[in-house]
């Protein structure tokens, strides 16, 4: 199956239902989207990377800087026919001006004269491909393993910030980037919703949660670790949001 066909396919659709010649992907969500899994980032706390993506009805047209072009060829696939690379001197702007001047074009940022199309763009990516579910499964188990394994480690006494360094090593050691990690002990996992981890030590109880995100898919996890015999009120509670999460898995 030429997954890359069926979500240009998708793209060229919500052209022709918007009237435009061509969507722009700015976001490195949507870019690892359509190539597949390119690794867009140099910092990682940015939407944006170092390639923009202009996809029209016969090409897609990549623009980068000398700097990235002869690694997004080599290391992340982007020589093949149906990518046309458009580069520019790394201290010169690129030409998506004159891309904007020259189509009728759609998007996922805000841009003079560009529709913005981001919700829609979403919904492209809501359904899986099968090649895209069997990353998914193998980075849900991947992650799984990890978390699992730094949960049977954790000891009292040890400080929440130890944990998620623990955590985000071993995930980055097999190319899993950790968005979030929040750690709640004790009393911070009923005061806080988001609990980020602190200097604080564990006592008897703590809360681990991800989101793992590799070639731009995200695996969301939580796992609790508990000291001693746990209290009958903690395991109703347990068993309430277990239906509830059973629920919405029976429903989509």
């Amino acid at each position: 199956m030429d997954e890359l066909k069926i979500k240009r396919d998708r793209i060229c659709h919500l052209l022709e239902n918007k009237e435009l010649d061509g969507l722009i992907l700015i976001k490195n969500s949507n870019i690892a989207w359509l190539t597949d899994g390119l690794e867009n980032r140099i910092v990682y706390a940015s939407e944006e990377g170092v390639v923009k993506l202009i996809v029209l009805k016969d090409k897609v047209l990549v623009l980068t800087s000398n700097i990235e072009a002869e690694r997004v060829i080599k290391e992340e696939g982007l020589g093949k026919k149906d990518f046309q690379l458009m580069v520019n001197q790394w201290y010169e702007e690129d030409s998506l001006d004159d891309l904007i001047s020259k189509y009728r074009l759609g998007g996922d940022c805000y841009l003079p004269e560009v529709k913005n199309l981001q919700e829609e763009i979403k919904e492209l990516r809501f359904s899986l491909l099968p090649g895209e579910i069997k990353k998914y499964r193998i980075l849900g188990r991947e992650t799984s393993k990890i978390v699992s394994k730094i949960c049977k480690n954790i000891r009292p006494g040890e400080t929440e910030n130890k944990i998620r360094g623990r955590l985000a090593q071993n995930l980055w050691s097999k190319n899993i980037n950790p968005h979030l990690i929040l750690i709640g002990s004790d009393e911070r996992i009923f005061a806080y919703r988001h609990p980020i981890p602190k200097d604080k030590k564990i006592r008897k109880y703590v809360m681990v949660v991800v989101c793992a995100e590799r070639e731009g898919l995200i695996v969301s996890m939580t796992r609790f670790v508990y000291f001693g015999l746990i209290p009958q009120e903690l395991k109703e509670k347990l068993w309430e949001v277990a239906k509830v999460n059973a629920s919405f898995i029976l429903n989509t």
